[in-house]
Parts: structure tokens; sequence; C-alpha cells
């Protein structure tokens, strides 16, 4: 039976061995990107081209937790990556988009005040309200309809929103 994507995704997610092979390669190279195999083949060893191709597998599995966890990305000059505590070490993995053309990457970073846990990936630690979160959301998508529906810009019901949200701090 064949491995679908995401347990294959998972697989390699899960590897301690990619784990500490990223450890002492972030050591060396702070960030890199999948880009890297195409024009540095002759300083990386079949491990390190291995490993580097997994970014976007990698990426894959934060981005569904995220999103499945209504976790914020963070934003790149031209793209978006996730924080992710394992140990003591933090690392960036994120995409950059480029003239239709996704590169993958990762970056050894410093404590940032929202990161998510390796271990609440590896467990599918669930939010507690995620149902009433989706039930807003529901709310919300059925009200911007309404608006479109009158004619409303999507921009001018972000922008309301947005200000509002500041008027209603400032009072």
């Amino acid at each position: 039976m064949e491995e679908n994507r995401y347990d294959n995704n998972i697989r390699v997610f899960s590897d301690l061995n990619y784990w500490k092979w990223l450890d002492k390669f972030t050591q060396k190279h702070q960030v890199f990107s999948d880009v890297n195999i195409l024009y540095n083949t002759k300083s990386l060893i079949k491990e390190d081209i291995t490993n580097i191709n997994n970014l976007g597998k990698i990426f894959n599995v934060i981005y569904n937790y995220g999103k499945n966890s209504f976790i914020p990305m963070n934003s790149e000059i031209y793209g978006y990556s996730y924080t992710i505590k394992k140990g003591d070490i933090y690392y960036d993995f994120g995409y950059l988009e480029d003239l239709n053309a996704i590169s993958y990457f990762c970056r050894r970073s410093k404590n940032r005040n929202s990161y998510i846990e390796y271990n609440d990936i590896i467990n599918n630690t669930k939010i507690s309200n995620k149902e009433e979160i989706y039930n807003l959301f529901e709310k919300i998508s059925e009200c911007v309809d309404e608006l479109d529906e009158l004619g409303i810009d999507r921009k001018i019901i972000v922008e309301y929103i947005r200000y509002n949200k500041k008027v209603n701090k400032i009072k």
C-alpha cells in the first residue's frame, strides 16, 4: 500500500535524525533554502541534499497544523513562515515566492513570542474551542457575503473592521 503524502510528510517531520542533522547544519548555515541545492552541490553531502529537499514536506506539516489551529504566519519579505521550538532551539520554516516559483527555507532564529511547539505537532494537540471559532468564522462569512451582495468591496470591509478595532481601543 502506497504511503499517502501527508503520512510521508509526518514521517519526515517526526524523524529525530532530521532534527539532529538540522541542529548541526544550522550551526554552520544559519539560513538555507532548497535553492541551495542548485548552486551549492559541491559543498553539500548526500545527506544534506536529501534533508534540504525535505524542507517542503516539513513546511507543509507545520502549515497544516498552524492553519488548523488558527496560528498566524510570520510575514517575510516575499513570503511567510512559522516558528517551531524544538527543545531550546527556534527555527523559522517558510516559503518565498519569486516569479511564480516557490522555494522553502529554514532559519535558526531567536526566541519569538509566537511559536509552535514541536511536540504539539507530533501529538496533534488540538485547540479546545475550535468548533466555536469555526462557527464564528461561518457567521463572519455570511455577513461578508451579504455586504458583497450589497456591492461593498471586501477591501472596504477589512478597512472598516481594522478602523473600528483601533477606534474602540482608543475609547
